[in-house]
């Protein structure tokens, strides 16, 4: 994975003379090793061979964010249409502005991720949560009548 964020680095250096066997290479080969690079780490995190990535991935504190990112996955789109849109004509863009703008997006789309996990998300788990999941207390008053009718319905003769 690193392979693959690290070489394209070189396109963006503005002293790199452009060579058409780099570009066509990169193109054709960065998707697949950053994919041979995330099914690497998914299998060693799924399997804990390695253990401070196991231990990285397994983190408590990525529990709660976990179900966030989605929610800011599907906003932040939003936020950057946004923000481009209101512009009116072209724009000088420094670093600094760009580290602002990154930075903006996050916090504006965690935001409004929390915002959508407590009106939408939360009661939705916990309406379907009532609905189609049954209570201990259902299930064990189950168990408990299933073998009563054991009990009632067995015949204890002996022939």
């Amino acid at each position: 994975m690193l392979v693959s964020i690290l070489t394209g680095v070189i396109f963006y250096d503005p002293y790199y003379e452009y060579d058409t066997l780099d570009a066509a290479a990169y193109s054709s080969l960065h998707r697949t090793v950053w994919s041979i690079g995330s099914v690497g780490v998914l299998y060693v995190a799924s399997h804990g061979t390695i253990k401070w990535v196991y231990n990285a991935l397994s983190w408590g504190p990525w529990v709660p964010l976990s179900k966030l990112v989605y929610g800011a996955y599907l906003v932040h789109f939003q936020i950057a249409l946004r923000a481009t849109a209101k512009k009116a004509g072209a724009d000088v863009t420094s670093y600094f502005d760009i580290i602002s703008y990154a930075l903006s997006d996050i916090v504006l789309s965690f935001a409004s991720a929390f915002f959508l996990y407590l009106v939408i998300e939360a009661p939705f788990r916990n309406i379907f949560g009532l609905l189609f999941v049954p209570s201990k207390e259902a299930k064990e008053k189950n168990n408990n009548e299933k073998s009563e009718d054991v009990n009632e319905t067995t015949d204890d003769s002996h022939l």
